[in-house]
Protein backbone atom coordinates (compact mmCIF):
# COMPACT_ATOMS: atom_id res chain seq x y z
CA UNK A 1 0.00 0.00 0.00
CA UNK A 2 2.30 2.85 -1.09
CA UNK A 3 1.57 6.51 -1.99
CA UNK A 4 1.30 7.73 -5.54
CA UNK A 5 4.77 9.74 -5.02
CA UNK A 6 6.28 6.29 -3.27
CA UNK A 7 8.51 4.17 -5.48
CA UNK A 8 9.95 0.60 -5.11
CA UNK A 9 13.52 0.67 -6.31
CA UNK A 10 16.02 -2.00 -6.11
CA UNK A 11 19.50 -2.28 -5.49
CA UNK A 12 22.14 0.04 -3.07
CA UNK A 13 21.65 3.12 -5.15
CA UNK A 14 19.18 4.28 -3.79
CA UNK A 15 20.96 4.50 -0.91
CA UNK A 16 24.12 5.94 -2.44
CA UNK A 17 23.50 9.41 -0.42
CA UNK A 18 23.99 8.16 2.53
CA UNK A 19 27.77 6.38 2.55
CA UNK A 20 28.87 10.03 1.72
CA UNK A 21 27.65 11.72 5.26
CA UNK A 22 28.86 9.23 7.70
CA UNK A 23 31.91 10.06 10.07
CA UNK A 24 33.38 11.55 12.78
CA UNK A 25 35.30 11.42 16.15
CA UNK A 26 34.65 8.54 18.07
CA UNK A 27 30.98 8.41 19.66
CA UNK A 28 29.52 10.81 16.70
CA UNK A 29 26.46 10.32 15.77
CA UNK A 30 26.98 10.97 12.31
CA UNK A 31 28.82 7.56 12.74
CA UNK A 32 25.96 5.61 12.49
CA UNK A 33 22.98 8.51 11.15
CA UNK A 34 24.15 10.36 7.77
CA UNK A 35 25.24 14.09 8.81
CA UNK A 36 22.43 16.96 7.15
CA UNK A 37 19.41 16.43 9.40
CA UNK A 38 18.39 19.42 11.80
CA UNK A 39 18.08 17.49 14.57
CA UNK A 40 18.61 13.93 15.89
CA UNK A 41 16.89 12.02 18.90
CA UNK A 42 18.40 9.55 21.08
CA UNK A 43 16.30 6.23 21.77
CA UNK A 44 17.61 3.69 24.70
CA UNK A 45 17.04 0.39 24.64
CA UNK A 46 14.41 -0.79 27.23
CA UNK A 47 16.10 -1.27 30.59
CA UNK A 48 14.59 -4.05 33.26
CA UNK A 49 15.95 -5.03 36.94
CA UNK A 50 17.02 -7.79 37.62
CA UNK A 51 13.90 -9.97 37.44
CA UNK A 52 13.16 -8.27 34.19
CA UNK A 53 10.63 -6.06 34.87
CA UNK A 54 10.75 -2.87 32.96
CA UNK A 55 12.04 0.45 34.56
CA UNK A 56 12.80 3.83 33.57
CA UNK A 57 16.35 4.91 32.76
CA UNK A 58 16.09 7.29 35.63
CA UNK A 59 15.26 4.81 38.30
CA UNK A 60 18.78 2.99 36.82
CA UNK A 61 20.81 5.73 37.44
CA UNK A 62 19.56 6.43 40.69
CA UNK A 63 19.73 3.08 41.89
CA UNK A 64 23.51 2.88 40.85
CA UNK A 65 24.25 6.80 42.36
CA UNK A 66 24.51 8.97 39.31
CA UNK A 67 21.74 10.90 37.38
CA UNK A 68 20.25 10.66 33.77
CA UNK A 69 21.30 13.15 31.36
CA UNK A 70 20.90 13.44 27.50
CA UNK A 71 24.15 12.24 27.08
CA UNK A 72 24.17 8.88 29.24
CA UNK A 73 24.80 5.64 27.97
CA UNK A 74 23.79 2.54 29.30
CA UNK A 75 26.94 1.03 30.19
CA UNK A 76 28.07 3.90 32.27
CA UNK A 77 25.34 4.67 33.58
CA UNK A 78 24.91 0.64 35.13
CA UNK A 79 27.15 -0.46 37.60
CA UNK A 80 27.22 -4.08 38.95
CA UNK A 81 25.13 -4.02 41.58
CA UNK A 82 22.39 -2.76 39.32
CA UNK A 83 22.49 -6.45 38.25
CA UNK A 84 22.77 -7.93 41.11
CA UNK A 85 19.77 -6.00 43.14
CA UNK A 86 16.55 -4.86 42.76
CA UNK A 87 15.55 -1.03 42.81
CA UNK A 88 14.06 -0.06 46.21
Amino acid sequence: MLGDDLKVVDGAAAGAWIEPRLGGEFGAVTLQVPKGYEAYARVLHPASDRDGNPVRWAEVAEACGTSAHREMQARSTSTRPWLEEAPR
